[in-house]
């Protein structure tokens, strides 16, 4: 009796394992190509954070220069207005070196005012292609990812 258990039990046990090797290696694949799609996803948020980092070393370079410029301005502005205190209104009188002065406060504020409204991107810009191109490419990735996995 225990023989003809055997060998009807033999049989089953080996369907059931060779069906349950069959699923696990499926999970398994299914569970490798997972983890490969976040691993060229996060590759790419990488590549973008780089990005996003010299995007921030422009906006500080710009900063920078602001701030240099309108220190300089304040002490353009001081000289322009001891000058006009002590000399009137009328340019005409002022000596050159004074009219230079003004001239000088005129430009640089022009230049602040210019600096302050160029944008810091533009569709021509390579960094903003850049950008760009890797916002695309995450946006891809993760619909690949929503349409093979599921949001």
């Amino acid at each position: 009796m225990w023989v003809l258990g055997g060998i009807v039990v033999a049989p089953l046990v080996a369907v059931t394992s060779i069906v349950v090797a069959m699923f696990s290696e499926g999970k398994l694949n299914d569970a490798l190509a997972y983890s490969e799609s976040f691993k060229a996803l996060r590759e790419a948020v990488r590549s973008e954070k780089l990005s996003w980092e010299e995007m921030i070393n422009k906006i500080k370079e710009k900063a920078k220069i602001l701030q240099e410029s309108d220190t300089f301005l304040k002490i353009k502005i001081d000289e322009v207005f001891t000058t006009f205190v002590q000399k009137g209104k009328s340019v005409s009188k002022w000596e050159a070196k004074e009219q230079d002065n003004l001239k000088s406060m005129m430009q640089l504020a022009d230049t602040i005012v210019k600096t302050i409204n160029a944008p810091l991107m533009n569709d021509e810009d390579p960094l903003t292609q850049k950008i760009m191109a890797h916002q695309a490419k995450c946006k891809e990735l993760i619909e690949k990812i929503n349409a093979k996995w599921g949001k």
